[in-house]
């Protein structure tokens, strides 16, 4: 007498055939369990956003030159884009995914920003242990450097007195290609 044979009556089953039954469904979550492990590409695409919009509308409403990254070299990517206009002050963040896959970010805040208490301040406040460390100059410029822990934060006061970041965990090279496409 077998599991299908046809003179065996519902309701005669005995253990041997609930452990059958189990043995036959642990092996299909076992499959299913292992092509999710192994067979799925675990990489999360990349979602690359238009940064246009905020651009425009912060440039439209900024009472200074909003400066913006241009012709970053090929493998970035604009992963974040927010802008905020509010009554006296505008403010601008470009996150990017770098060519090494690294995160990279531009804030940038008007005149009347109180830098460094803004956005800079979220990055290099004391609580987060952050050091400053020596200036790097960029395009002719002094930019203040700090870094916590994986983190580097480089900090430039614009001629029109806007205030720009660039940090992430990126490489320090690539924060500062970054920060010389700023125009």
């Amino acid at each position: 007498m077998g599991v299908f044979s046809p003179n065996k009556t519902r309701g005669t089953e005995d253990a041997g055939d609930m452990v059958r039954s189990i043995v036959v469904v642990l092996v299909v979550i076992l499959v299913v369990g292992v092509y999710f492990l192994f067979a799925r590409n675990h990489s999360e695409p990349v979602r690359v956003v238009d940064s246009g919009p905020q651009v425009s509308a912060a440039r439209a409403t900024a009472g200074y030159h909003v400066l913006v990254p241009v012709a970053l070299g090929p493998g970035w990517r604009v992963t974040s884009a927010r802008d905020s206009v509010g009554k006296r002050q505008v403010t601008l963040h470009l996150g990017y995914l770098t060519p090494q896959g690294h995160y990279a970010a531009v804030e940038e805040a008007g005149p009347r920003h109180p830098y460094p208490k803004g956005t800079v301040e979220s990055a290099v406040s004391p609580a987060k242990n952050a050091r400053r460390l020596a200036p790097v100059t960029i395009g002719g410029e002094h930019w203040q450097r700090w870094q916590n822990g994986r983190d580097t934060t480089l900090w430039h006061s614009a001629p029109d007195g806007a205030a720009v970041t660039v940090g992430g965990d990126a490489p320090l090279a690539e924060l500062v290609e970054l920060a010389t496409s700023l125009r």
